[in-house]
């Protein structure tokens, strides 16, 4: 029987992070959000995430530190996992 509320618990959510390696990073560019691959892994509580030094990214941070991590697992058509 399905869950009624298909949200990760906060346990969930640490476990799925824990065995993850690659994220979509969103920052605001002009007004406009554009997305970087980055290299992620969980830090205890935190999450941790590497671009290139020439990455857009790092400058749009530096400008404007609030972003949008998307991290997503879809081993097949019918299970999709993901935390934004």
């Amino acid at each position: 029987m399905p869950r009624a509320h298909i949200s990760m618990t906060p346990d969930e959510v640490k476990s799925f992070l824990a065995t993850q390696d690659t994220m979509v990073i969103a920052t605001l560019a002009d007004g406009a959000s554009t997305g970087t691959v980055a290299r992620a892994r969980l830090d205890g509580d935190q999450l941790v995430f590497v671009v290139a030094d020439a990455d857009p990214a790092v400058d749009q941070i530096a400008r404007d530190d609030r972003v949008c991590c998307v991290i997503d697992q879809f081993p097949s058509y019918y299970e999709i996992k993901g935390v934004i």
